[in-house]
């Protein structure tokens, strides 16, 4: 299940979901693009405090996006399973 799209600097950390798109330019999209970030690819949130960099896994590779970067990433959140029985049982 998805949700609507939103910036991966406001995801928390554990967060999952895929990317919806990048809001920057060519130089940016080609930067994260050579990370292995673009979209419709599956992101995981593995850190993120609120300020400095926000580290996620991607590809099976783990990368740290400035805040800045990351607020120009779109994505599509998704729940865990574990949310969707917390929902259902509640």
């Amino acid at each position: 299940m998805t949700t609507p799209s939103r910036l991966l600097s406001d995801l928390p950390g554990g967060a999952k979901g895929v990317v919806a798109g990048i809001c920057g330019g060519r130089a940016l999209a080609g930067r994260l693009a050579a990370m292995g970030l673009t979209t419709g690819v599956e992101i995981h949130v593995l850190q993120n405090r609120g300020r400095g960099p926000v580290l996620a896994l991607v590809r099976d590779t783990r990368i740290a996006l400035g805040r800045l970067q990351a607020g120009m990433v779109m994505v599509h959140e998704r729940r865990s399973e574990d949310s969707r029985v917390r929902l259902a049982a509640g």
